[in-house]
């Protein structure tokens, strides 16, 4: 069948139609498929950027940046920024002015204007010079003074003496009697300079009556006495014990107190046992004493004592209420004991006493120093 204006009829044409347009798609996804540019799109091919020129330019713009943000010179610091900040309008640059200067007890002085002048003046006794190279400015005493110039030694014959000396002097006056006056001054000092050594003068005077006064305060319960001799007392602690065996006994009272004059001691003291230990044996003495006993030839150190309990005397036998220190020791016998049959005189025994033992002591004796 055909139509007046020639085509063919439509259903005749369909199967053409239908096979062109499988092999057109065909066509289009093997298209798809090629991977070997068939177009010719490279960037080489079309004058485009490669990844590796892009990179490269990239890192230079980047390494640019860190330079630039590095540079100091072209950029200011916070301390700068903080610095511009605080200028105020109308500064100017190194600017030479001072605020105020303040002297103690005194008005003060105000800079009043940019480049205000602080002058220094020179006073009675006091010159000032400068030095434009070190800017140093020297404050010179002249020994000038009103109403004259001072004394050579600032006593009270000058015309500026020195208080403080003057009650010195008089000190030495006193020291020297009555009726004397400044005016024997030169010879008291000469007298003290003297006795002070070669080489001193009258300057000296106020540390030699400093020295005199501190010297007659010294007293001989010092540290370190006075003229060598000192005086003191103290507590102390008194320790029964054997020879043979200390032991540790138990005590109820346990006092001991001395004074010391010079080399002297005299010592007093007192115990009473609660608990005696068993296993104390041999002669018991008391220690402890705070000053050594030294070793004299043909001299005993006898003392008083008065025991009170715990002692066990034997039938031919007579308690000795006397206590006998021991040279070249720190302790003594409490107590002796006399045999009336042999007259032998003995020194007591652990087995002597009982768990209730006391007794009361004292004694005077020298000492090394």
């Amino acid at each position: 069948m055909q139509y007046p204006n020639g085509n063919t009829k439509l259903r005749s044409a369909w199967p053409m139609w239908e096979a062109n347009d499988k092999e057109l798609k065909q066509q289009i996804t093997d298209h798809e498929a090629k991977k070997n540019n068939p177009h010719a799109v490279t960037a080489a091919q079309v004058g485009a950027e490669t990844p590796a020129g892009a990179q490269a330019k990239a890192s230079a713009v980047q390494t640019n940046l860190n330079t630039h943000t590095a540079d100091t010179t072209v950029h200011t610091s916070p301390a700068e920024k903080s610095k511009l900040a605080d200028i105020q309008p109308g500064a100017e640059v190194n600017q030479n002015a001072y605020s105020s200067v303040e002297v103690a007890g005194q008005p003060v002085l105000s800079a009043d204007g940019k480049t205000a002048t602080l002058k220094f003046k020179n006073g009675t006794g006091i010159v000032f010079t400068t030095n434009p190279t070190t800017g140093e400015i020297t404050a010179t005493a002249t020994g000038e003074a009103t109403p004259g110039p001072h004394g050579s030694s600032h006593d009270p014959d000058g015309s500026d003496p020195i208080p403080a000396l003057e009650q010195v002097i008089d000190d030495v006056v006193d020291l020297a009697g009555a009726g004397r006056t400044t005016q024997t001054v030169k010879g008291n000092t000469d007298a003290i300079s003297n006795l002070a050594g070669a080489g001193r003068t009258t300057e000296t005077v106020k540390g030699n009556a400093d020295a005199l006064a501190a010297h007659k305060a010294d007293s001989v319960t010092d540290p370190d006495g006075a003229h060598g001799f000192k005086a003191g007392g103290n507590m102390w602690t008194p320790v029964l014990k054997g020879l043979t065996t200390a032991g540790t006994n138990s005590y109820s009272v346990q006092l001991g107190w001395y004074y010391k004059l010079g080399k002297l001691v005299f010592m007093q003291g007192q115990i009473a046992l609660t608990a005696k230990d068993p296993a104390m044996a041999g002669e018991i003495v008391i220690d402890g004493l705070p000053f050594f006993i030294p070793a004299v030839a043909g001299r005993s150190v006898p003392g008083q004592s008065r025991p009170t309990s715990g002692i066990t005397v034997g039938t031919d036998e007579q308690l000795i209420s006397a206590c006998f220190l021991m040279q070249s020791t720190t302790h003594f016998y409490p107590f002796m004991m006399y045999n009336k049959t042999t007259k032998i005189t003995r020194n007591p025994s652990a087995g002597d006493i009982s768990d209730s033992f006391g007794v009361a002591f004292s004694a005077v004796y020298e000492t090394i120093s």
